[in-house]
């Protein structure tokens, strides 16, 4: 996949051999790394509006990882091959909540400043301390290979399905079969993704005609057994207050950044935690007159 031969040499015994004298240390700086790159990232404003999306259990867990990432870097038992799953595996994640290629690249700086800093310390020959930042610079290189090649792939898979859909308008007869072939072509970008197709019925309520994917299909399960309320596009009862009943009633796409702690989805709160929702966009579909006939 990547034709660099030479980062292999940053995970062989010689090449490792001096990782063995820092992991002490390695552990003390990854946790105080984890918690200082937090704080520099709230003063972010596009990373802070992400970051207050998760709530607190979520975010110790993201702290976390990120420690054990940055240990993994100096982990003298790291293969190559592991490194690049775990690198697309994390660039993945990135890509997918809205991490910004560049922060990535500011937080290695960062921890490459810091690494080097601790080492003097540590490793008193300056040979020592060179072979170590050697090691990790290489490997903090494949890393970013490896996450830079998963948000590429995002990307061109979110370009195919856009491609699809606009294949779909020009092609499909009904709009059911549209919103079949849109709930496939969406759902076949990476991550855990569903859909529902729903129109309204007499009584106001949005009744789920189609659903795709594992979640979408539990989803509507749980509404047609009456374990969660049906979608109404009535503004005056709490069900119309969500995603779905304002994106019906104002003919605008309505996103839900954070479904687990936003105050419009509480009809559907419990049954979007069991299925791990974390957030979603309501589409109306409107006639020519801007009269909501369906919702994706």
């Amino acid at each position: 996949m990547f034709q660099d031969e030479e980062q292999y040499d940053a995970y062989d015994a010689e090449a490792c051999e001096p990782l063995e004298e820092v992991q002490a240390a390695a552990q003390d700086l990854s946790q105080r790394f984890a918690a200082r790159f937090y704080d520099a990232l709230f003063s972010v404003a596009q990373a802070a509006e992400i970051l207050q999306r998760l709530t607190s259990v979520e975010f110790a867990e993201l702290q976390a990882r990120q420690v054990r990432h940055l240990q993994s870097l100096l982990d003298p038992k790291l293969t190559r091959e592991g490194h690049l799953e775990a690198a697309q595996k994390a660039g993945r994640a990135h890509a997918l909540v809205g991490v910004d290629v560049l922060w990535l690249i500011d937080a290695y700086t960062i921890y490459q400043r810091d690494l080097s800093r601790m080492l003097e310390p540590v490793l008193s020959e300056p040979r020592q301390r060179e072979r170590v930042m050697r090691v990790v610079g290489r490997r903090i290189l494949l890393d970013l290979r490896g996450q830079v090649f998963s948000y590429r792939r995002i990307a061109l898979q979110a370009a195919e399905a856009g491609s699809r859909i606009d294949q779909l308008i020009q092609g499909t007869a009904n709009l059911s079969d549209l919103m079949r072939g849109a709930m496939a072509a969406i759902c076949s970008v990476d991550g855990e993704i569903s859909a529902f197709f729903a129109r309204v019925d007499g009584c106001g309520t949005l009744q789920i005609e189609d659903s795709y994917g594992a979640s979408g299909q539990r989803y509507h399960q749980a509404m047609m057994n009456g374990i969660a309320p049906k979608i109404s596009v009535d503004e005056n009862r709490p069900e119309g207050q969500g995603p779905g009943g304002r994106a019906w009633r104002s003919g605008r796409i309505v996103v839900s950044d954070a479904w687990a702690v936003e105050a419009s989805t509480s009809p559907w709160k419990a049954i979007g935690a069991d299925l791990g929702f974390r957030s979603g966009a309501a589409v109306p579909l409107t006639d020519e007159e801007g009269r909501s006939i369906a919702l994706l």
